[in-house]
């Protein structure tokens, strides 16, 4: 009976032909038999009336944009006539899934479901990701990204149920002038075009998606529109054979599934005035003939001009199927087009054994492409499915790669020494919240200006105005058209002020986002880049290009006038200055980021801190640049990434220590002696034998820390001897300590000296470990002493303005920062009376002139990654050597069985529950933790840096949460949980 009953349920499988098959009842014990092919298309031939045979071969237009009156008439049509397919055209991805979902149902025989989708759902869909364009493509020279980029676009195609992209375009863009194909086209080289034409089409079908070559017989050598009128392809068959036909003679010997007929009179091989899509020389002869292609063949948009003019839209649907198309593509009328049909038949201009094969041929493609079997679109999840990161990351790689170099006078890119170097922008179209000044900043303290109005004079005025000698001048240019008839949008005033800025001296970097054809505009620029489209990842990519964090290898797909050549660019190679990216540039899930992003709403929510910035640099891309909340409880000023904050102790590591290194590997510091021999006016003291490498380690002898600030508030009060509420004019009290408070010159020279004079905390001739904030007051002592200058302009000089760590620095706000740039940090109701924003929270520090070798350092996350980083890649960074390679490893060693820490670092060592280390962290780990809420850390083992900065002391240093929570080790574990599956489990292992 079972047996019985499995069969009766596969018969009815069979004839059904539904789009959706359901489960088969809980009683069919046996495997579920699909029909065959031959089987399923016998079955559909078998309960199709005429009429609906006919409808097969119509795919009609379709929009998720409209209002249920729409979609019931388009319900109606589809219940009547039953279409072969939709195409789809405006609206939004998760609208059209469920609208397809909807006309599934009522379709007995399931719809081809298609979509223009050239650069993706986004070129048709509003929210849909939208790719590069094919001109864009065009330049990259490696073409699995394309590939790639067909997969993913093929993935969700079919995430929202479309089976069929009309794509790839793969015209040979021949002329410049065309209305019509344009950006569209991979370029003009036929070789070019039909390489990448093959990629995108893998892509496609590895994602199970039909792609379909168009316009056939090749739309680039045209002048005119065929959505208004009936264009002309010059040329005789040798010149179409050797150029246009290239890349459709490719894809079809790579199988491409469907090839796009476009309303084209091409006299090579028609020499009647009729389109291509409606001759049968073009369609049987030329294509399925010498070309030997045997997939589906479709006519472009039956609604335009180019094809219905003189004729109407019904006969031209009745030419183009007579002509050999297999689809006829958005009828303006699909009642009048069946009329015109039934009425050929009648008149036996085709018989009905015709239509039966032609109709086998379209059911057959369906059940290739598992329509049969194809379930509703599951609509769960499915904006999240078609904005996934990896997609995002893809689009960044696309952009990159496409970047085109064409002038490069004395090798002005990618920009090297930062510390010679100034840089005013320009950016013109644009208003100042765009990507690629943003970007620019990131690397050097550019100046920028932008204009939204490209016609303003006095913004170019402007320009010439704040010009500097010697300046190198970055001018971009956004919002673009791809008319060359209007100048491709570029004002006549951005050429002059390039020509100008030129014969007066300065180098000019002229960034072109927009079509290549543009560039013959700025042949006196010294260097000229093409970013092709004004995406904002394009921008990034091209302002990362500029200082060397990617390198350049794209090659124009178009000759652009005599100047620059067809296949014209010019490589760079990566400085080795951090990239930018998402995590999945690396193989990381963008998941960790929301993993930080909720520890830092839960803790700020829990009054841990009001905000933070978090950065996270692996294998020198940056995949974590975040801000998170408020400079303050109030919620009044959100976090930015260019916000400053006081790292306290994070300064040893990030200034003095870096200091000391290089004072050591330049044999002026010599870590075994005694640091009395560097301060002569220890020789008197206690500390007249405490050696350099044990103040290091923290293992001296030294008092932790001591409150000399103390000294000078008796009754917890400013001392008139020491402090005035004003600079006097003798400058006695020109000591900047806070508002309202001035301190005597000589203020620093009495701390020093109470430094000099303080107690020990042990005597023993081998003292314990005792992390002592003392020992690095004293070298930051012994740095200035042996450079001959302040400790801050040394590191500043040394590392800081090399490193583009523009936004790091001792006393911002004399240094021209902002007090609104900067987190708060301390109510200090006990010593300055304020709140504390801008000025340094230590108070020793404080009376030290806000420049000390233990605190006073204040950066934002980004500024002190780049310092990890270079010390991470053992003092190479961006090609200078900041510090010798073997420098770096002696440091951060552990050389005492009395201190777990290296010389000056710390390391992960055995800790108590509040240690702000991960445990998963490696050995070879360093870094240090600051006061006010910090941490630096880099993993020489997983090739990470990690940079967190609160202000937990705001507004009360009692404030201990961060630590109570174990904040910093739950943000570092989310960062290496991220990471260590990229590495083999021996190497975790062996790490610890």
């Amino acid at each position: 009976m079972l047996r019985f009953a499995a069969c009766v349920w596969c018969c009815l499988l069979a004839l059904a032909g539904q789009a959706q098959i359901s489960p088969p009842p809980f009683w069919v014990r046996e495997p579920l038999r699909l029909p065959t092919e031959t089987e399923w298309v016998t079955a559909q031939l078998a309960r199709l009336t005429p009429d609906q045979k006919l409808a097969q071969f119509f795919i009609v237009a379709a929009y998720s944009n409209k209002n249920e009156s729409y979609y019931a008439d388009l319900e109606k049509l589809i219940s009547t006539y039953q279409p072969g397919g939709l195409l789809f055209f405006q609206g939004t991805p998760d609208r059209q899934a469920w609208l397809t979902n909807r006309y599934q149902a009522i379709s007995p025989i399931p719809l081809f479901v298609t979509l223009d989708a050239e650069s993706g759902l986004g070129m048709r869909l509003s929210g849909g990701m939208k790719f590069p364009a094919q001109m864009t493509l065009g330049a990259i020279r490696n073409n699995d990204l394309i590939r790639r980029m067909g997969a993913e676009i093929g993935r969700q195609c079919r995430r929202i149920g479309v089976h069929i992209n009309f794509a790839p375009v793969i015209d040979v863009n021949s002329n410049p002038a065309n209305p019509i194909i344009g950006s569209r086209s991979f370029g003009a080289d036929p070789r070019n075009v039909a390489e990448k034409g093959m990629a995108y089409a893998r892509g496609l079908r590895q994602a199970g998606v039909l792609a379909s070559a168009k316009h056939f017989p090749g739309h680039g050598d045209t002048q005119a529109d065929s959505h208004h009128t009936l264009p002309r392809v010059y040329g005789n068959a040798t010149a179409l054979n050797a150029r246009e036909l290239v890349p459709f003679r490719a894809l079809v010997a790579d199988s491409i599934g469907s090839v796009l007929v476009g309303h084209l009179h091409v006299p090579a091989y028609e020499d009647r005035l009729l389109p291509a899509s409606l001759s049968g020389r073009v369609i049987n002869g030329l294509l399925r003939d010498s070309l030997a292609y045997k997939g589906l063949v479709i006519t472009d948009a039956m609604n335009m001009q180019g094809v219905t003019q003189g004729i109407g839209g019904a006969e031209a649907c009745w030419q183009a199927f007579l002509a050999g198309n297999d689809l006829i593509l958005q009828p303006a009328s699909l009642p009048q087009a069946l009329e015109r049909f039934r009425q050929g038949i009648e008149n036996r201009e085709i018989t009905q054994a015709e239509i039966d094969r032609r109709v086998g041929k379209l059911l057959r493609a369906k059940y290739r492409m598992k329509l049969f079997f194809t379930k509703n679109v599951n609509l769960s999840g499915l904006n999240a499915d078609l904005s996934r990161p990896a997609a995002e990351a893809l689009r960044e790689e696309l952009y990159e790669a496409a970047l085109t170099l064409v002038r490069n006078e004395r090798k002005l890119l990618p920009f090297r020494r930062l510390d010679t170097l100034s840089v005013l922008s320009a950016a013109i179209g644009e208003g100042a919240a765009n990507r690629f000044q943003a970007t620019l900043r990131k690397y050097a303290p550019v100046k920028c200006l932008s204009s939204e109005n490209k016609t303003d004079n006095a913004f170019f005025e402007k320009v010439l105005q704040q010009v500097t000698p010697g300046q190198v001048v970055v001018l971009s240019l956004h919002n673009m058209t791809v008319r060359s008839s209007s100048g491709f949008g570029i004002p006549e005033q951005a050429r002059q002020l390039v020509e100008t800025l030129e014969k007066s001296g300065h180098k000019v970097v002229v960034c072109v986002f927009g079509s290549p054809y543009a560039l013959r505009q700025f042949g006196e620029a010294s260097a000229l880049l093409c970013g092709y489209e004004d995406d904002p990842k394009a921008q990034a990519a091209a302002a990362q290009a500029l200082f060397g964090a990617i390198g350049l290898s794209g090659r124009l797909p178009v000759a652009v006038g005599r100047s620059f050549g067809l296949g014209h660019g010019l490589d760079t190679q990566p400085l080795g200055r951090i990239s930018l990216g998402l995590p999945e540039r690396e193989g990381v899930s963008s998941e960790f980021l929301q993993k930080i992003e909720e520890l830092m709403n839960r803790y700020r929510n829990l009054g841990v801190f009001p905000g933070g910035q978090m950065a996270v640099v692996f294998r020198n891309r940056m995949i974590c640049d975040g801000a998170f909340g408020f400079l303050k409880y109030d919620r009044k000023q959100p976090v930015s990434t260019e916000t400053l904050y006081d790292v306290a102790s994070v300064t040893k590591a990030a200034a003095t220590l870096q200091a000391v290194m290089l004072l050591n590997e330049q044999g002026k510091i010599d870590l075994n002696a005694p640091v009395s021999s560097y301060l002569p006016e220890l020789q008197a003291s206690n500390k007249k034998n405490i050696l350099v490498r044990d103040v290091l380690l923290h293992q001296a002898g030294l008092a932790s820390y001591i409150p000399f600030y103390r000294n000078t508030l008796p009754r917890n009060h400013p001392d008139t001897l020491y402090y005035a509420t004003r600079p006097d004019t003798a400058r006695r009290f020109s000591l900047e300590i806070g508002k309202n408070l001035w301190g005597l010159a000589s203020l620093p020279d009495s701390v020093w000296k109470w430094v000099v004079d303080s107690p020990l905390s042990s005597t023993a001739a081998r003292p314990g470990y005792l992390y002592s904030d003392l020992g690095f007051v004293l070298m930051g002592k012994v740095v200035e002493r042996l450079s001959g200058q302040p400790l801050d302009r040394l590191v500043s000089s040394a590392f800081y303005e090399s490193l583009g760590m523009n936004r790091t620095t001792f006393c911002p706000l004399r240094h021209g920062f902002l007090a609104e740039e900067i987190a708060p940090t301390e109510q200090d109701d006990a010593f300055r009376h304020r709140l504390l924003q801008g000025s340094v929270h230590d108070q020793n520090a404080a009376v030290l002139g806000g420049v000390a070798g233990h605190a006073g350092l204040f950066s934002n996350a980004e500024g002190l990654a780049k310092l990890l980083q270079m010390n991470l890649q053992n003092g190479l960074y961006g090609q200078d050597r900041f510090l010798a390679a073997q420098t770096l490893p002696v440091f951060t060693e552990n050389h005492s069985s009395r201190s777990h820490r290296g010389l000056g670092w710390d390391r992960n060592a055995a800790r108590d529950n509040k240690h702000y280390i991960s445990e998963l962290a490696s050995p070879q780990g360093f870094g240090h933790s600051g006061f006010t809420g910090t941490f630096v850390w880099a993993d020489p083992v997983y090739e990470l840096v990690i940079v967190f900065l609160s202000n937990r002391v705001h507004p009360s240093a009692s404030n201990n949460r961060i630590a109570t929570y174990r904040v910093r080790q739950q943000l570092m574990d989310a960062v290496y949980e991220a990471v260590r599956p990229l590495y083999p489990p021996i190497l975790a292992h062996a790490t610890r």
